[in-house]
């Protein structure tokens, strides 16, 4: 089921069955395979067939035909594109506000620091801390110029705990620009500009539980934002579970051109 903030709901039939079980393989125009076990563009071929004419994949896929993150380039989508990645919770907590930061004050170097959560059903099996890779690493990289391996790190860290991830990020940026400058910016593009619906801020900082389900990417802590010479550091949490808001509004974009 799929709720919208405006408490709409939407009931999508779904199966976790081998493809060739799938009643309504060739059905609809859009395939959702968000089971995680065809992230390869190769194994969606199965899904193209008949009327279904694009899949679009809820995860990383490396190979995908195209990655669109919602709020950066889903505008670039085609119908000529078959299979279409949209990204990962941490490529769209990070990507659409890098690319804002990076035209605003252009982008020196990054890097960023994530706590992530582990399933509720997965606890059992993972009572440690571990050092994992992240898909933001290579992501921000193919999606965006101004990000290189010469500029940009990726801090990773699972944590045996099943409630709402914090993702910390670190610009050095190429325009001097002054704190109050910078958070009336901040609040100017977050309240009336472009990322309006993809970013919260929040005066204090109230915890992570308070966004469980949040329909924001990320949500900045306002009091947190630091500034030292040229680098901005920012606190933000993200329900990384609830990043189904982006694929939903990807999908929703990508429907309304069919």
């Amino acid at each position: 089921m799929i709720l919208e903030p405006n408490g709409a709901k939407h009931k999508i039939l779904f199966t976790n069955c081998k493809p060739k079980s799938i009643p309504w393989i060739g059905k609809p125009d859009i395939f959702f395979e968000c089971s995680g076990k065809y992230t390869e563009a190769k194994n969606c071929s199965v899904f193209l067939t008949k009327n279904t004419k694009t899949v679009l994949i809820s995860a990383t896929s490396w190979d995908a035909e195209k990655t669109l993150v919602y709020g950066y380039n889903h505008e670039e989508y085609n119908p000529e594109l078959n299979v279409i990645s949209y990204g990962s919770c941490t490529v769209n907590a990070y990507v659409p506000f890098a690319d804002w930061i990076d035209k605003k004050y252009g982008i020196i170097d990054s890097d960023v620091n994530v706590i992530h959560n582990i399933q509720g059903y997965r606890l059992q099996d993972n009572n440690t801390l571990n050092r994992k890779f992240c898909t933001l690493e290579e992501s921000a990289k193919l999606l965006m110029d101004s990000i290189s391996d010469n500029n940009f790190l990726v801090n990773y860290t699972v944590i045996p705990y099943a409630g709402v991830s914090i993702i910390d990020f670190r610009f050095r940026i190429k325009e001097l620009v002054d704190p109050d400058t910078f958070m009336k910016d901040l609040d100017e593009v977050m309240n009336h500009g472009e990322l309006k619906y993809l970013y919260g801020l929040d005066d204090k900082d109230i915890g992570p539980e308070v966004h469980n389900c949040t329909n924001y990417s990320t949500v900045f802590v306002k009091e947190a934002i630091k500034s030292l010479n040229d680098n901005f550091y920012l606190q933000g949490y993200f329900d990384n579970e609830n990043s189904v808001n982006r694929f939903y509004d990807l999908a929703d974009f990508i429907s309304s051109k069919h």
